[in-house]
């Protein structure tokens, strides 16, 4: 029967043998796969535990929405099994990325001998506006660039980063970070692009947000050993978070109470002064308000007489208007005044001109006056010599008398006025008349229309 069944298996592989040896490959591919994962998982379990040990990944991580203080950090670091406890605060951001962009990363507080970053590139922070990034998110050439938290956050996260920008010096690892995935946010698109780690300075709290506990001596990593060492000691911690829990409620509270309390003593204060001082209050009030009333009755005289002075000053411009146009009209009499005056000027200084000239022919005339009524005396006396009368005398001589009256020569007129002279040329001597010997019938010495003598 065996040897049948064997005959018959045989007799199948030869008849598909491709098929028997793919399915042989096959068996052995996966032996050999199956091997080396027995074989390489103690060697990946020994660089993991290696790597946790040498970066100080926490134990245990506590969250409390209340928070912690350094005091509770110190009663954590003294139970039994406790190596360190060392608090902590994270918040999630959004990053700008500049053009409108932003992204949600996450910032972590460094800390000291627990979850030490392991650096790839640049340096740690020393100053607090400094922080390290992932070195899975960012690269090298970002070395020295600021990264800048948005103006879309909200007013807690942005209280709570002290600085607008942190300067990016280094690019590190986590061993918070074991895997690619960052996890999740409750802001932006929900996912966590990279993480930031920033000096505690860099940050503004109250209160730590969390607490890293290491334990003392523990074993290695996912080792039964270790679960057990965990095991043991969470009891102790979970009964000492409740503890400290409750004892910072209380303590919150209590100062929320002094606090109220406070303000309830100010508040009873402020009433006992309020009613102390409210009769005063309420006249000084009464009094106010009738110094209201007057002074918008004062306030609508005032608008009164400034609207009285407007219409004055629109009146006065007015009047300023017709002023300026009787002005330039006066002006231009004045003007027209001056030049009349200036011709005026012109005429007098051109009439005193010809008064001086008629001055000096009234000189020259009154000249000859003296001289012909000295000549006339003469002619007087010579026509009584001659028995004549003056005016005879100058009617027979009145050619040469012309003469001299028109310019002709003067110096004969003597000689025609001597009666001798004339007795000669005219043949005849000057009658002898008694008692005429003082002049002719208009008298001695006066000319045709001078008075005569008294």
């Amino acid at each position: 029967m065996v040897k049948t069944l064997l005959r018959s298996s045989l007799r199948e592989i030869r008849r598909s043998m491709g098929r028997y040896l793919a399915i042989l490959a096959i068996v052995g591919l996966g032996v050999g796969f199956f091997a080396g994962l027995r074989t390489c998982q103690p060697s990946m379990m020994a660089t993991g535990v290696d790597y946790i040990s040498r970066q100080k990944l926490y134990d245990f991580r506590l969250l409390s929405t209340l928070g912690f203080d350094q005091e509770d950090a110190d009663r954590f670091a003294g139970l039994e099994g406790v190596s360190s406890a060392v608090g902590a605060v994270f918040t999630d951001f959004l990053m700008d990325l500049g053009d409108g962009r932003e992204t949600v990363v996450k910032a972590h507080s460094l800390t000291e001998g627990v979850n030490l970053p392991s650096l790839t590139a640049g340096r740690l922070p020393e100053m607090p506006n400094e922080c390290v990034g992932d070195a899975r998110y960012f690269l090298e050439e970002d070395l020295g660039s600021v990264i800048t938290v948005a103006a879309s956050n909200d007013e807690d996260t942005r209280e709570l980063l002290r600085y607008d920008g942190y300067t990016l010096v280094g690019l590190v690892n986590s061993p918070c970070y074991l895997n690619y995935d960052r996890g999740t946010s409750s802001i932006g698109g929900g996912s966590v692009a990279a993480f930031l780690c920033i000096p505690e300075d860099g940050f503004d709290f109250d209160a730590y947000y969390e607490l890293y506990l290491t334990m003392a001596d523990p074993a290695g990593a996912y080792s039964d050993a270790y679960t057990d060492q965990a095991d043991a000691l969470k009891p102790a911690v979970e009964s000492l978070s409740d503890t400290v829990a409750q004892e910072r409620y209380e303590s919150l509270h209590k100062e929320a109470l002094e606090k109220i309390e406070d303000a309830e003593r100010e508040l009873a204060d402020a009433w006992e002064t309020y009613n102390g001082e409210r009769g005063d209050t309420d006249q000084e009030l009464t009094d106010a308000y009738q110094e209201l009333t007057d002074g918008e009755q004062e306030y609508a005289d005032g608008l009164a007489r400034l609207e009285d002075a407007a219409q004055q000053v629109a009146d006065g411009e007015l009047e300023i208007t017709d002023g300026e146009r009787q002005l330039a009209a006066s002006q231009r009499e004045l003007d027209s005044a001056r030049a009349q005056l200036n011709a005026a000027d012109q005429q007098l200084s051109a009439s005193e001109a010809q008064l001086s000239a008629a001055k000096e022919q009234l000189d020259a005339g009154e000249a000859s006056y003296q001289q012909l009524s000295a000549l006339y005396n003469r002619a007087s006396q010579a026509a009584v010599q001659l028995g004549m009368s003056a005016e005879d005398l100058i009617a027979t001589r009145g050619a040469d008398i012309r003469l001299v009256n028109g310019g002709g020569p003067a110096g004969r007129l003597p000689q025609l006025l001597d009666p001798h002279q004339y007795a000669r040329e005219s043949g005849s001597e000057p009658d002898r008349v008694p008692g005429r010997a003082g002049g002719g019938p208009a008298g001695p010495g006066r000319l045709p229309g001078q008075p005569r003598p008294i």
